[in-house]
Formats: C-alpha cells, sequence, structure tokens
C-alpha cells in the first residue's frame, strides 16, 4: 500500500472551541427533546384508542405495533 494511502487512512483529531462544543450539546438536546415529545404524542394518541375500545384512562397499558407491516394490528396488553 503507498505512503499516501496509508496516510490517509490514519484517524486525523481536531480540537473544537468551547462554542462549537456548546452548539452540538445544544442540537443533542433538540434531538433528545424532540424525541421525548414524539413519543408522548405516540402514546397518547394510543391511549386515545384504547379508551375508545372500552379501557379506563388510569389504565397502565402496554401498546405493540409493527408499523411496517401490512396487518395494522395493534395490540394492547393491559399491565397489572
Amino acid at each position: 500500500m503507498s505512503e499516501k494511502i496509508k496516510s490517509s487512512l490514519k484517524t486525523k483529531r481536531f480540537t473544537i472551541e468551547g462554542y462549537q462544543l456548546q452548539y452540538l450539546n445544544d442540537i443533542d438536546t433538540v434531538q433528545r427533546s424532540m424525541n421525548y415529545y414524539q413519543d408522548q404524542l405516540k402514546t397518547n394518541y394510543l391511549q386515545q384508542i384504547a379508551v375508545r375500545l372500552g379501557y379506563k384512562a388510569d389504565d397502565q397499558l402496554e401498546f405493540t405495533i409493527d408499523l411496517k407491516s401490512d396487518s395494522r394490528e395493534l395490540k394492547i396488553k393491559k399491565i397489572n
């Protein structure tokens, strides 16, 4: 293998500035927040469906659905 190829495969290191690290941390915070709220919206929607099917609003439920499947089957399991 040529020296040029070997040198291009080496790990390069770069120290980022504090403001750059803060920017990356801010992006991470936004992503985690979005994931949290997305999960909350899904759960709330599934709980609305469960209430329409006869479950109580305060029931502890576990939902299972394969969003890729053509069956469109939602499984609801009451916990406790």
